[in-house]
């Protein structure tokens, strides 16, 4: 059916959930309307400085991302956690081998013609 444990799957996986979350956190503070201004402010002045100075909402920005990715790395981690209670066993967290996939792909196959 759906080949999940290709290597590069996690990837993809991994890179849009951290851009996503980035991308939200921007979004957040965006939606403010003093930041707001403040960026409007920063783009007027890129014209007299030669370059946008927006360090002050990436300061603002990556303590909110950062806080963000904690909760969804505790949240994935209360899955395994959960998983291993219920004695689910899972694939490891990199990428795995070819005989792995062969084994997961073997049980899953059991699993459903019973």
């Amino acid at each position: 059916m759906y080949n999940l444990s290709l290597p590069w799957t996690k990837s993809i996986v991994t890179i849009s959930g951290l851009v996503s979350t980035f991308l939200f956190s921007v979004g957040a503070c965006v939606l403010n309307p003093k930041i707001n201004d403040g960026i409007e402010k920063a783009l007027d002045n890129a014209a007299s400085l030669g370059f946008i100075d927006i360090q002050w909402f990436y300061d603002l920005c990556l303590p909110l991302y950062f806080s963000l990715l904690s909760i969804l790395f505790a949240h994935e981690l209360g899955h395994r956690i959960a998983a291993s209670i219920h004695k689910v066993k899972l694939l490891s967290l990199c990428a795995g081998s070819e005989k792995m996939r062969e084994n997961h792909t073997l049980k899953f196959e059991q699993k459903t013609h019973l």
